[in-house]
């Protein structure tokens, strides 16, 4: 099914800035509503277009037209794409293109401007032209509650001299409070991504209709509505409880509500009332470099944007060496100022930090790898495995996070008032934690080499502590260790910033790509 000009039957493109369609031969314009689609097809809940395929990575997206494709905006390969007429499954509802090109444009170089580390062509014209608009098909799920439990909220505060702590039991009514929750259905759209351009608005959305795609692409909707059932009651759930605990003090927490995701649905009954699909609109941007591509994706309605921006390597090596060299002035100065052992301490300080943020992109890596966060991707035991460490993470508290600072800044204290040696306890237990945290996921992802770099950082930290212990007369014994700790550092840098661009790139995709319709389409 395309879509003619009245007036001199070229293709028109859906105009964002008037929500209507538009004629870029003669200029003419028509209401959306002027185009209608066959009601046969709307009754069988399909509708009719074409289906491209990617030459280059298979990739699949579909067009109500059938306008030449020549770019693939997830493979970044710049090929016509082979196209085949077919039906396709008609989403319920759908939000038009609220964002224009130009406007992705600008926020996409703001956001550039603001990495100083970011590659040169990430700001090159020609690159930021290659924005095509796609329609991503997601899930809406519309959750309801059975059961109005009673639970306790408890509330702690400080009144003058006194802590005061208070305890309510509270039995919301929940018969009618709903919730909706969105997740994309689509499985070449990365989830995470799809969680940072969120949220759309409900009140933006309008009944589907095909017209709303002339120039555009949409991807096709391959992810059951299943996948997401239980992040979805999760999230509805956490909304609710949420929603009671703000009516009450901050900081005010649960009691007697089950920890685990499925006891926790069955206490308050969650149910999936409905579920439809929705086509939601994204700006899509693809840079390629090699077999490794980045993202910039931003949200078609509302401009949040989700940007991939990889570290220049040159510039970084050069903005670093300036840095280094006022560090190092700055230490010349202060450790004539400072003992020994304090100098060492602050040096071991700062590698365990580094270790902090080292496992935390060993992780990082290991996730992405895995999918853990992109359901989506996933069949079969590798999705139920996911589903669990993707719910027990979106449920960790920051408890843990919160204790690791702590202890480096009593540590800090320490170190300040003489105490390395009650310091380096503390700090050998640190970084000994980090080191056995980070070994599973360590040998879970491809980059061996990053094992290599979490050895040496907990090496580096144990000369640190043992020289503390062994309280050597002479001084340069210690700023042998610090010399030894800051090359740990060094080297973990390094690798965190190398490892980092793969973080923030990807491999060449074997899944749905998008090229995003019209070029012209969204000016």
């Amino acid at each position: 099914m395309s879509f003619k000009c009245k007036s001199c039957t070229g293709d028109l493109i859906f105009n964002i800035a008037g929500q209507d369609l538009f004629c870029p031969f003669c200029e003419s314009r028509f209401p959306v509503s002027e185009y209608t689609e066959d009601k046969a097809a709307e009754e069988h809940e399909v509708f009719e277009a074409t289906v491209f395929t990617c030459t280059q990575c298979g990739a699949e997206l579909i067009s109500p037209d059938n306008s030449a494709v020549a770019f693939c905006s997830y493979c970044g390969t710049e090929a016509l794409l082979e196209g085949r007429v077919s039906e396709e499954k008609r989403p319920k509802r759908m939000i038009p293109f609220k964002i224009t090109k130009e406007d992705c444009r600008t926020a996409y170089l703001q956001k550039v401007k603001a990495s100083p580390y970011a590659p040169k062509e990430f700001s090159d014209p020609k690159f930021l032209e290659k924005f095509r608009g796609i329609y991503i098909p997601y899930w809406e799920y519309d959750m309801a509650f059975e059961k109005s439990p009673e639970y306790k909220v408890r509330e702690s505060y400080t009144s003058g001299d006194y802590n005061i702590t208070n305890e309510y039991k509270v039995k919301p009514d929940l018969s009618g409070t709903a919730f909706k929750v969105v997740e994309d259905a689509s499985s070449g759209f990365d989830d995470e991504i799809a969680r940072q351009i969120a949220p759309y608005q409900e009140k933006e959305l309008v009944d589907f209709n095909p017209a709303y795609l002339a120039g555009f692409f949409a991807d096709t909707a391959d992810v059951e509505g299943e996948v997401y059932e239980d992040l979805a009651k999760l999230n509805a759930e956490d909304r609710m409880l949420s929603a009671v605990t703000g009516q009450f003090r901050s900081g005010a927490t649960t009691q007697g509500v089950p920890a685990a995701s499925a006891e926790r649905s069955e206490f308050f009954g969650t149910r999936v009332k409905e579920r439809e699909m929705q086509f939601l609109p994204v700006w899509f941007l693809t840079w390629r470099k090699g077999k490794r591509v980045a993202y910039g994706v931003v949200n078609g309605a509302t401009k949040q944007l989700a940007a991939e921006i990889p570290v220049d390597i040159g510039k970084f090596l050069g903005i670093s060496a300036i840095i280094a060299a006022a560090l190092f002035l700055i230490l010349t100065i202060t450790s004539t100022l400072l003992m020994p052992s304090t100098v060492l301490s602050i040096s071991a300080i700062a590698g365990v930090l580094a270790m902090y943020f080292y496992k935390k992109e060993i992780i990082s890596i290991r996730d992405r790898e895995k999918h853990i966060n992109d359901l989506g991707a996933l069949t079969g035991e590798k999705l139920e495995k996911a589903k669990k460490l993707n719910i027990a993470g979106r449920k960790k508290g920051p408890v843990g996070m919160i204790s690791f600072f702590v202890g480096l800044f009593i540590c800090l204290g320490l170190a300040l008032m003489d105490g390395a040696i009650l310091a380096a306890p503390i700090l050998f237990v640190l970084a000994l934690g980090l080191f056995l945290q980070s070994l599973k996921p360590v040998f879970e992802i491809k980059e061996k080499n990053m094992f290599a770099g979490l050895l040496l950082s907990l090496a580096a930290e144990l000369v640190a502590v043992g020289m503390t212990f062994a309280n050597p007369i002479q001084d340069w014994y210690y700023y042998i260790a610090c010399v030894v700790v800051l090359g740990g550092i060094t080297v973990t840098c390094l690798i965190l910033l190398m490892e980092y661009n793969l973080l923030t790139t990807r491999s060449l995709p074997d899944f749905h790509g998008r090229e995003g319709g019209n070029k012209d389409a969204g000016n």
